[in-house]
Order: structure tokens, then sequence, then C-alpha cells
């Protein structure tokens, strides 16, 4: 048991290492060696848990995606008592703030290259249209929204957000909170109008 937590702790190091050098450097100029030098090891316990820089680019991203999902998870859990709409802005708040990390911005660059579209679209998925439809499904429900497929609207939201990157990439703060203020926006404007009681 002792081993194992050992091999885990040793595994966590490389992993916290790539991140680190991937964010500061990118995929192509981040070498396998080092990866290991940062970590305070030699190569080979380096290729004993990825045998490709690609399988520690991998590594790296879900770690990264789980930091980012319980991020989310708690931006949720604060607006639970809600609506579904302000649950729905508080989420795209969140990534959009998650945006302007460095680590973040890395990621989202330079994962379509490295692990395919369709790879990346997937990890999207997860990571953001799944919350997304929850949320509207949520609206729709609550009578907030009118009903239609989520699917749809999760997708344009998250294109959206993706679409910050190229300005996140440039520092340029100022354009994200035009597209947060454009977002919420939008959210408000798919509000059914409160019914007038006679």
């Amino acid at each position: 048991m002792a081993e194992r937590l050992k091999a885990s702790e040793r595994r966590g190091k490389l992993i916290s290492a790539a991140r680190k050098l991937f964010t500061k450097y990118g995929y192509d100029e981040t070498h396998m060696e080092h990866v290991a030098k940062a970590a305070h090891c030699t190569t080979g316990p380096l290729y004993y848990f990825f045998k490709t820089k690609k399988e520690l680019f991998e590594a790296a991203l879900f770690e990264a995606i789980g930091i980012a999902n319980r991020s989310i998870d708690e931006a949720r859990t604060v607006t639970k008592s809600k609506s579904p709409l302000t649950r729905l802005m508080a989420s795209c708040d969140n990534l959009l703030d998650l945006m302007m990390i460095p680590e973040t911005t890395m990621f989202a660059r330079e994962a379509p290259r490295v692990l395919g579209q369709a790879e990346w679209q997937s990890l999207r998925r997860k990571l953001m249209l799944r919350s997304f439809e929850i949320d509207l499904r949520d609206a729709m429900i609550a009578g907030e929204i009118p009903p239609e497929p989520p699917g749809p609207l999760a997708a344009i939201l998250a294109s959206a957000i993706i679409e910050v990157i190229e300005h996140a990439n440039a520092g340029d703060s100022e354009q994200v909170e035009l597209y947060r203020a454009a977002l919420r926006r939008l959210i408000l404007r798919l509000k059914l109008p409160v019914p007038e009681h006679s």
C-alpha cells in the first residue's frame, strides 16, 4: 500500500511539473527530459508512467479539467437556491474566469492539435456542454425559457466562451468582459415574459 501511494505521489509530481512547463513553453517546446528534471527525477520513472509526451499531456489536461469541473460545480452549488438561468450565468462567468488563467488558455489552444479535433470536442462536451444542457433543461422545466432541444443552445454558449481564448491569449481582459456582458444579455433574452394576471 505504501509503495502504491509513493508511486501515486511520484506520478502526481510529474503531472504537476508537466502542467507548469506546458503552460510556460507550450507543447512543442516542452521535452520529457525537462519534465523529469523539474520533478527532480530521472526519465526512467517518467517513461514508466507515460510512454509518450502525448500521454503526459493528456494526463495533465485531465487533471486540469478535473480542477475546472470542481470549480464549476462549486459555482453552481453557491447558486443552487437560485433559478436555473442564474446558475447558467454563474457557470458562464466561472468559465470565462478560467479562460483568463494561462494554463487553461494553453490547454484550449494546444489540445485540438495534440489530441485531434474529435477527442477535443468530446472533452469540451464534458467540461461545458453537459453543465449548460442541464441548466437549460432545468430552465425549460421551470418555465423560464421555451422548451426546445438544449444541445444547440449549449453549443452556442460554449462556442462563445471558446472564442474568448484568442483575447485571453492576448491579455485583452476588456474584450473578455464584453463577451461576459453579451452572454448575460443573451441568456436573459431567452427568458419567457412573466404572464400578466388580470
